[in-house]
């Protein structure tokens, strides 16, 4: 019941965020990351030994850094999906850019299937949503272990075009399958999702 309570405060929040200007959100987003650096000790000490491993030639004052940088980002990036997930089209048109989307096209209308792979970084929810505003597409989704924002995430993924969402336990043959049926343009695939709360 708690955890219910505090996922609709959350969302309520999200959604009150995201009439703020961008510049705003990424301040505020820095502030609830860095606090997640200090208060997520479990994490951090997972990012602390993945840097060591990654940059051994770094200092360990670089490498805390790098740290930091890597949760203000995650920070912001967890504000921002209230703009995902609720503004209009014409505002994320002009804060999504998309790069080859016109050589994307030029396949697709030659019948030349397309297939994206992108790496689980930050931003991945924000370039899936920049491919939905411009192509329709089949993708893997991770169901969230918050089925309320399981349910927001999955409408927020819908919201623009024909998206065709997979879960990634129907594994790598469902996806292909969709893909080869010729019903959708092309295929987005993360390599992993992590749950936001």
């Amino acid at each position: 019941m708690l955890r219910r309570a505090l996922s609709h405060c959350a969302i309520a929040l999200f959604w009150l965020l995201h009439f703020l200007p961008l510049q705003i959100l990424a301040v505020l987003g820095h502030g609830v990351g860095y606090l997640l650096y200090l208060l997520g000790r479990q994490r951090r000490t997972v990012v602390r030994i993945n840097l060591e491993w990654c940059f051994p030639h770094l200092s360990e004052g670089e490498r805390r850094q790098l740290a930091i940088a890597h949760f203000k980002t995650l920070g912001r990036s967890l504000l921002e999906r209230g703009l995902l997930w609720w503004s209009s089209k014409e505002r994320l048109d002009r804060l999504i850019r998309v790069e080859g989307a016109d050589k994307i096209r030029s396949l697709l209308d030659a019948g030349t299937p397309v297939m994206l792979l992108a790496p689980h970084f930050l931003a991945l929810d924000a370039g899936g949503v920049g491919i939905a505003m411009r192509f329709d597409s089949v993708s893997i989704y991770a169901a969230q272990t918050n089925p309320l924002i399981d349910k927001l995430l999955l409408r927020g993924r819908n919201r623009f075009g024909n998206q065709q969402l997979l879960s990634r336990q129907d594994g790598v043959r469902a996806t292909v399958r969709a893909m080869k049926a010729g019903a959708l343009e092309f295929l987005t695939k993360p390599f992993a999702e992590e749950t936001l709360l």
